[in-house]
């Protein structure tokens, strides 16, 4: 992981996420994720947000994994969030973006 991206939500929080290479090995955590495309600015730019209880069992497989690709994907930006309304909340705000 070279890259660390923060974000802030529209209710003043603030959410680190790691980049990754999708293929690479996920923990079993719960998080938020994004498939992203970087733009030649170097700006990340989501084409799919989730969440997941466990990053592992979710990306392992993810069936709109290969979509994103298609649609230029190729960077997925995750943060750990443990909890079940936090991630609803953060990723009910990502999607509002």
């Amino acid at each position: 992981m070279a890259d660390k991206i923060m974000w802030s939500s529209p209710s003043g929080q603030s959410l680190e996420f790691g980049v990754f290479d999708y293929y690479g090995q996920w923990n079993t955590v719960g998080g938020i994720y994004m498939f992203c495309r970087r733009e030649q600015t170097g700006a990340y730019i989501p084409i799919y947000i989730g969440q997941a209880q466990s990053l592992k069992d979710r990306l392992s497989q993810h069936e709109q994994w290969s979509l994103a690709a298609r649609k230029g994907a190729s960077a997925v930006l995750a943060a750990v969030v443990p909890s079940q309304a936090d991630r609803d909340l953060f990723e009910r705000q990502l999607v509002q973006q």
